[in-house]
């Protein structure tokens, strides 16, 4: 989204955040934190804009009570959180399951396992420097102590499908697959669940429109 942001406004005035908590819109100007993992962190994706302004900027969020920092790793904290939800959302969208459930089963966490090989393969290839050297201290984390405390938590994406909305995938394994193309690195696990999204929004789009 911060490459999308800066073609239109500039680089100067582009700021990336990864955001690792779940919300849900009660009603026009009421929403509900829903889960709550850590801090936001907020930071210029290519370190022009001024770190001072950075910080100004998240101290205005954590203001507002929603927990922020600034950083001069935001690439490395946007592709954590893209694994993350890489490996949780499209499994819990279409199989109406919740993170902890997902966890559990040791059928999803194989395809959990294989979704997040394929994102540290093009990781790699786009040299991009991730946080861990090898998905295993990823899986590690993630299962220990990035799982437990949303664990009875149902991604976002599918809410977005019952209420016949576009989802996000094409920013997360569709974007995966896309960059994996590019870089001649396959993904056939992140393709897949893609698809299967993809197929969803369609289903889901038309019984909204019924009705």
């Amino acid at each position: 989204n911060a490459e999308i942001v800066a073609d239109t406004v500039g680089v100067e005035r582009t700021l990336g955040g990864m955001v690792i908590f779940g919300a849900r819109v009660d009603r026009p100007g009421r929403v509900t934190v829903t889960v709550y993992a850590t801090e936001v962190k907020v930071g210029s994706p290519t370190g022009i804009v001024d770190r001072e302004r950075v910080d100004k900027i998240a101290a205005l969020i954590n203001s507002s009570g929603i927990p922020t920092l600034g950083t001069d790793e935001i690439e490395k904290h946007i592709w954590a959180k893209v694994l993350y939800n890489c490996a949780l959302n499209p499994l819990s969208a279409i199989l109406n399951a919740t993170y902890g459930e997902l966890a559990a089963e040791p059928g999803t966490r194989r395809i959990m396992d294989k979704v997040v090989e394929e994102v540290f393969a093009v990781a790699d290839a786009r040299g991009v420097e991730l946080t861990w050297d090898k998905p295993e201290g990823f899986l590690q984390l993630f299962y220990e102590y990035l799982v437990p405390p949303t664990a009875g938590h149902y991604a976002s994406m599918l809410d977005d499908l019952k209420r016949g909305k576009r989802t996000e995938i094409e920013a997360l394994n569709g974007a995966i697959v896309r960059y994996g193309s590019e870089a001649n690195v396959e993904c056939p696990v992140n393709e897949v669940l893609s698809g299967i999204v993809r197929v969803l929004e369609r289903v889901y789009g038309k019984r909204s429109d019924a009705a």
